[in-house]
């Protein structure tokens, strides 16, 4: 088991029933769930409810959202554990206005596969039904993440693109949960082309999708998607 394994879940005991097995003495994994403080050049920000693992990429990622810093700042973020802090350091702002990515196809049977990679993937899920999972396709391959919230888990994946100067219009955002607005806002900022998830999506997560110009892909499970948004990238 991996460290961030490790970090993300814990044995509990628990009175378990059963109607024709009756009461059962057992240990259950649950999710962890930890208190994060988020500061930008030593100013406290946020506090945040997550799972403490990419604490680093979840603080910038948030002040991505925020609008405190931009996609192409410069920045370090200093983790400390006991408690569980997280200090930014940058000086940039971000602007708004971003629109999606350029046209670039990607088949749908792709978009499905990758769907089935990140259920794979979602081992802590598996163990505790507690996590949301969340994925970026890059060029380089799949860079993967769960936390107790679906928008953390985004924040993370888009903090990674801050911290590693990753542009998002070579990127994919796949998600295992309910696509809402302000997800398709989160992804326009790092300038994200496509959104597949397999769950549902709102109609304001339409009518932003088509506004910005992001490509979006709800219920794709097995072999079936629907497209919702922007056709044009879908092969």
């Amino acid at each position: 088991m991996d460290k961030d394994a490790v970090k993300m879940k814990k044995e509990v005991p628990i009175k378990r029933y059963a109607i024709n097995a009756g009461y059962e003495d057992m240990k259950d994994w649950v999710v962890e769930e930890k208190q994060v403080i988020v500061s930008l050049n030593g100013e406290k920000t946020a506090v945040l409810l997550c799972t403490p693992v990419c604490l680093d990429e979840l603080a910038v990622g948030h002040l991505l959202v925020l609008g405190k810093i931009n996609g192409d700042s410069v920045v370090e973020a200093l983790v400390q554990e006991t408690p569980y802090t997280v200090n930014v350091v940058t000086g940039s702002r971000y602007e708004k206005g971003k629109a999606a990515g350029q046209v670039k196809k990607i088949a749908i049977t792709k978009c499905l596969d990758t769907i089935n990679e990140l259920s794979a993937k979602s081992e802590i899920f598996r163990e505790t039904g507690g996590v949301h999972s969340a994925a970026l396709l890059l060029p380089s391959g799949l860079v993967f993440r769960e936390d107790v919230g679906r928008h953390n888990a985004v924040d993370k994946l888009l903090g990674y693109c801050v911290l590693n100067r990753i542009d998002g219009e070579d990127a994919a955002l796949f998600l295992s949960g309910r696509v809402a607005a302000e997800i398709v806002i989160k992804a326009s900022l790092l300038n994200i082309p496509l959104i597949v998830s397999r769950s549902a999506v709102t109609s304001l997560a339409i009518e932003k999708a088509e506004e910005i110009g992001v490509t979006l892909v709800g219920f794709a499970r097995g072999d079936r998607a629907n497209i919702y948004a922007h056709r044009e990238r879908i092969d």
